[in-house]
């Protein structure tokens, strides 16, 4: 077999570290080609690639309805993409996110792949602007935890993101839960975050969703899952403009505790948010026009004050020492 080229590779590295792509996520997003041509060429030729009959990639393909016309094939890395990729390049080994059940919901085609885009766009932010921060844990929605249900103790496949909550069999599913972790100490401390990803009009929905994501960080079970002190912020990116301006002013007009936990609920448009996926967040309540939120610090503050000359230590405090 001829070994891929090092543009395949990139994609099958690409492909395991998000778990799900188009052609137009490789190359908008992770530039693996300069056109979508070539980038579909990639993908083709690594969808015909065998060894020992067993493929490198899955394509996912979806049959066109009235509804949503023809959607763009999907790629997963499948298990021998990914031990090509433990024997090429061991020194780059990271978790794997090979999609373990390589299936792709029509219904929620485009929350699927909004959820992707932002697990990118953060992880080009972090390379970016704070190449100390790491993502730990980027769980999501549609990746399953658990045994088979039909095996004789099989526990059910669940969302690796639910989270039970007080009471009886009551639970939220978070679209996805990210983990930072500060390298520069020793044990590093980190920050969770649960993102919810809207779509559609349904501000009434999306508002009681999130008051279980609020419920989650005031109770501490966000936290509890991932053996942390305590959670800091729910993300909420919302596809629509008007919907995140509508779902704004609802949480105001509605929650009773709005102002106090204004500053734990961040909204911010997918428009805005792929432009500069740091500095579009804002709170409900907006208290000063100056501050922004920060990955760094998880906080709506102003930006520090870069010193010229200063060390990235200084120009970058280090996250709080208490964990997040």
């Amino acid at each position: 077999m001829e070994h891929p080229s090092e543009a395949e590779i990139q994609i099958l590295h690409a492909l395991n570290r998000y778990g799900y792509l188009t052609n137009d996520i490789l190359h908008r997003m992770l530039r693996i080609s300069p056109s979508l041509r070539w980038t579909q060429q990639l993908t083709h030729q690594l969808s015909q690639r065998r060894t020992n009959k067993a493929e490198f990639i899955t394509t996912l393909k979806f049959p066109p309805s009235s509804r949503t016309g023809k959607l763009p094939y999907v790629y997963c890395l499948a298990p021998a993409g990914k031990r090509f990729l433990e024997r090429d390049s061991p020194e780059e080994s990271e978790p794997s996110l090979v999609a373990r059940y390589p299936s792709f919901g029509v219904r929620d085609y485009e929350h699927r792949l909004l959820t992707i885009k932002a697990h990118i766009a953060l992880s080009q932010l972090l390379e970016q602007r704070y190449p100390f921060l790491e993502i730990r844990h980027w769980d999501r929605y549609f990746v399953k935890t658990g045994r088979n249900r039909h095996r004789n103790g099989g526990k059910p496949l669940w969302a690796e993101t639910r989270l039970e909550l007080p009471g009886e069999n009551r639970f939220c599913i978070p679209d996805a839960i990210c983990e930072l972790i500060d390298t520069r100490q020793s044990p590093p401390p980190s920050m969770l975050f649960a993102w919810e990803i809207a779509c559609g009009a349904d501000t009434k929905r999306n508002l009681y969703q999130l008051s279980r994501h609020l419920e989650c960080l005031t109770t501490k079970v966000l936290a509890a899952k991932y053996r942390r002190h305590q959670a800091h912020t729910i993300l909420l990116l919302c596809q629509e403009r008007p919907l995140c301006s509508a779902i704004r002013r609802r949480f105001v007009e509605c929650s009773p505790k709005a102002s106090r936990l204004s500053s734990r609920v961040l909204l911010a448009c997918a428009e805005d948010f792929f432009v500069d996926p740091e500095t579009c967040w804002q709170a409900p309540i907006i208290r000063n026009q100056d501050a922004h939120f920060s990955f760094l610090t998880g906080k709506v503050t102003p930006f520090p004050t870069q010193v010229r000359g200063a060390s990235s230590a200084e120009k970058n405090p280090p996250l709080n020492s208490q964990e997040g």
